[in-house]
């Protein structure tokens, strides 16, 4: 799994050497095991494997994003991210949908944040999904979607996440401007 996310880094270097300096060093394995005890989860194999090829993105000083809008969060913000979502929609009922890949709910334990924008886009590995999804699976988050909709799971798993971004970058299935690169197709933020 580190191989895709350094061949990410390559691709993405390519298309601007700006976003590629933004990745930060690996997590130490200790910074990973801190995140799955705060959280009270089990990451998967891959987001660890991720985690320990880059710790994100240190948007704060370059100012820039990586997919869309959106930036890869270190495992600090990931954590401080996680922790305010439970705290602000920790009260809220179960939305009234049915329940299908995702928790009918507007934010729950186990869903993950990998990256955000404003706290408006999110990118969430699922740890805990609906009855039809799969554990792992990789969620698009933004205020006001269709939960309902089958669009909000863009992958089963990080790890497929992981090979559809860099199958886009290699193939030049996105856009770039305003420092962000821009993915055509499958997703929208």
């Amino acid at each position: 799994m580190n191989g895709i996310w350094e061949e990410i880094k390559t691709e993405i270097q390519n298309v601007s050497p700006h976003i590629a300096k933004s990745f930060n060093k690996p997590a130490t394995i200790a910074h990973i095991s801190k995140l799955e005890r705060e959280l009270s989860v089990h990451l998967t194999e891959s987001m660890k494997s991720y985690l320990a090829t880059f710790n994100g993105q240190n948007h704060n000083n370059y100012g820039i994003t990586f997919i869309g809008g959106n930036c890869l969060l270190p495992v600090d913000e990931i954590i401080e991210n996680y922790k305010m979502q439970l705290e602000v929609f920790a009260d809220e009922p179960d939305l009234d949908i049915p329940e299908n890949k995702i928790k009918p709910r507007i934010w729950t334990n186990g869903w993950i944040p990998l990256s955000d924008f404003m706290g408006i886009t999110k990118i969430v590995l699922d740890l805990n999904p609906g009855k039809a999804g799969k554990s792992g699976q990789i969620l698009q988050l933004w205020a006001g979607q269709d939960l309902e909709n089958e669009d909000v799971v863009i992958a089963e798993s990080f790890e497929e996440f992981s090979v559809q971004l860099l199958k886009h970058l290699q193939l030049k299935e996105f856009e770039f401007e305003d420092n962000a690169i821009i993915l055509n197709d499958d997703w929208i933020i």
